[in-house]
């Protein structure tokens, strides 16, 4: 439930708490409010309470609030928009008391807050009671946050602490009643929601023990290991993709009615912004250690410096930088490393889906039947099994050996050019791999005309066009001497 904050005048007609402010604005047609409103906090449901007072009626809307502007917890693009609607921002300033008239609210006082937290970071503000700031209101809104509603224990034996939390067991998340359970910010006190859920998840697991076994012991939930801030090294590396900002309604316009004011991104600009994503997190793992030599090659050829090698001369990854390229994995010779989504097994089964006709390998950005209404309406291409890679580095020859292999009687191999390539390799491996594999086809008299590496088509149609002509010249080669079809027959 909102908390308010008991200073002289808060219990006036006219003084509301956030979250019955905000579900009246939303589901009361009739709602109104005064016509000058002053709210307090500096989070985004105080912004919300803001931009809703305007929309409401309200000619003049103050949002006041304990922190420096630097400091406001609101997303910027809050403030922003807050300010275009002409919703005054008064950054540190503290209510000192309400003013009242026959039970109803005319204004506001406030002390100026000299800063909000100390020294360690923890809440502790101070102010300077010899500067105040007085404010006309109908109305004071108070946005400082949710609390538990406790009234429902009120006469249990249930235990509280003094900040009004209850008393748990982290490690058990049973209470002091032997059959009671507790979780999310009941007892850890405001916070993130999903950390909420995180909680609850973990209390679920030791209630389903209790059940099952009548004891209670300590949860062991094994938990994904943190990823940490992205390194300046790194940093530097990327390839940097400015993003688009969303179409937002006319201030003036928006202020008319609660209709949302943010538009959508056309297809293309969506997919362009799904792009920017890099992967972070999600890369390269040891997943073979018996197999590590050591060798460094890993070490050597990683664009963004992930791999290192530890002191049990095993190595390891730092997914703080690791982009999912999958080069150290198509480099190691021991075959001990993998890419999350585009290990081998992945990339084998669908490999193995091309019997014959053209395996087509590239990155899930080269390849352009990315499934969106544009791609999903435009046919298919008969004979022609696509590959997708995280990104065409991640390419080995043995990939590419074992759709001939398979018998496939063409191979082609669509790469971005080094420069448009998201990862600043510095080599074109899917060229080197291609150049390989041709070796090999030519010495065998397989023919090194049946593989080919191509760039980056830049859409459906082109991607046809590059197929038909690449089909016509291996329709002049004949099938694949090793197809299983022809062995078969």
């Amino acid at each position: 439930m909102s908390r308010g904050i008991p200073i002289p005048g808060a219990d006036a007609d006219g003084v509301l708490l956030a979250l019955p402010f905000l579900k009246e604005a939303n589901f009361n047609d009739n709602a109104t409010v005064g016509k000058k409103v002053v709210v307090i906090g500096g989070g985004n449901v105080a912004f919300d309470v803001a931009r809703s007072a305007k929309r409401l009626g309200a000619q003049q809307v103050n949002l006041c609030c304990l922190e420096s502007r630097p400091e406001i917890p609101a997303f910027s693009w809050e403030l922003d928009e807050a300010a275009e609607e002409d919703i005054a921002i008064n950054p540190s300033w503290g209510p000192k008391e309400i003013k009242v008239v026959d039970g109803k609210v005319v204004g506001i006082t406030f002390k100026r807050c000299t800063h909000v937290f100390d020294e360690n970071r923890m809440f502790s503000p101070a102010y300077n009671e010899d500067e105040l700031l007085d404010i006309e209101a109908d109305n004071v809104v108070f946005s400082i946050g949710q609390g538990a509603d406790m009234n429902g224990f009120t006469g249990t034996s249930l235990e509280v602490d003094g900040r009004g939390r209850i008393k748990w067991n982290p490690a058990t998340f049973q209470t002091n009643l032997p059959n009671v359970f507790a979780c999310g910010e009941v007892v850890t006190g405001p916070g993130a929601a999903v950390a909420a859920m995180r909680n609850a998840h973990d209390a679920a697991t030791s209630i389903e023990t209790f059940l099952t076994t009548g004891k209670i012991e300590p949860v062991t939930v094994l938990k994904p290991a943190p990823i940490g801030k992205l390194p300046d090294f790194t940093t530097l590396k990327i390839t940097r993709k400015d993003k688009n900002d969303i179409s937002v309604m006319d201030p003036a316009e928006r202020l008319k009615s609660f209709v949302e004011a943010e538009g959508g991104f056309e297809l293309q600009t969506a997919v362009y912004e799904a792009q920017r994503c890099m992967n972070c997190g999600r890369g390269a793992t040891m997943a073979r250690p018996e197999d590590c030599a050591a060798c460094l090659s890993c070490v050597r050829v990683c664009p963004y410096g992930a791999p290192y090698i530890s002191e049990a001369r095993v190595a390891g990854f730092s997914w703080e930088s690791c982009q999912a390229c999958g080069i150290c994995a198509s480099v190691c010779p021991g075959l001990a490393i993998d890419i999350a989504y585009n290990d081998d097994t992945l990339i084998n089964e669908q490999i193995d889906k091309g019997t014959s006709g053209v395996t087509v390998f590239g990155c899930q950005y080269a390849v352009p039947t990315i499934k969106n209404p544009a791609s999903m309406a435009s046919p298919s291409i008969p004979g022609v099994n696509m590959v997708r890679l995280m990104c065409t580095s991640r390419l080995d020859t043995r990939h590419l050996l074992r759709a001939v292999e398979n018998g496939a009687d063409g191979i082609a191999v669509l790469a971005c050019p080094d420069e448009e390539c998201r990862h600043r390799k510095g080599v074109n491996w899917a060229e080197i791999r291609t150049n390989e594999v041709k070796k090999v086809l030519e010495a065998t008299g397989i023919g090194a005309g049946r593989i080919a590496f191509m760039g980056a088509p830049g859409g459906p149609e082109a991607f046809g066009r590059m197929m038909g002509e690449f089909k016509a010249k291996l329709d002049e080669l004949g099938p694949n001497p090793v197809s299983k079809v022809l062995a078969v027959d």
